[in-house]
């Protein structure tokens, strides 16, 4: 008999994938080694950081990490989104301008 449904065939119903069981290893080692009140993302790092680990698995936790280490680009645009101006200035005109700032929040206070 060729192909078709075959009686006990496949993964049996709850059995976890190799994926997962390697995942949920990883982290119970990871988590032995980093302490039982580490953070989500120290455990995550203790992954990652491991060379022996499966590279799925250590891109994957890498990639769960980055928000917490690395903030978004930001695309800042001058006045109507065009480019932002600037212009070189001395030593006195900026001790002017941070002067004129500072009287100006005192008076608002």
């Amino acid at each position: 008999m060729r192909g078709g449904k075959r009686p006990g065939a496949g993964r049996k119903p709850g059995a976890l994938g190799k994926i997962t069981i390697e995942r949920e290893q990883a982290l119970a080692r990871a988590s032995g080694e980093i302490g039982p009140t580490a953070s989500a993302h120290e455990l995550l790092k203790a992954v990652y950081s491991n060379p022996a680990l499966d590279l799925r698995l250590r891109a994957h936790c890498a990639a769960r990490a980055i928000p917490y280490e690395m903030p978004r680009a930001l695309q800042i645009t001058g006045r109507d989104g065009g480019a932002i101006e600037h212009r070189d200035v001395s030593d006195l005109e900026a001790a002017r301008a941070i002067a004129f700032l500072f009287t100006k929040a005192t008076r608002e206070d």
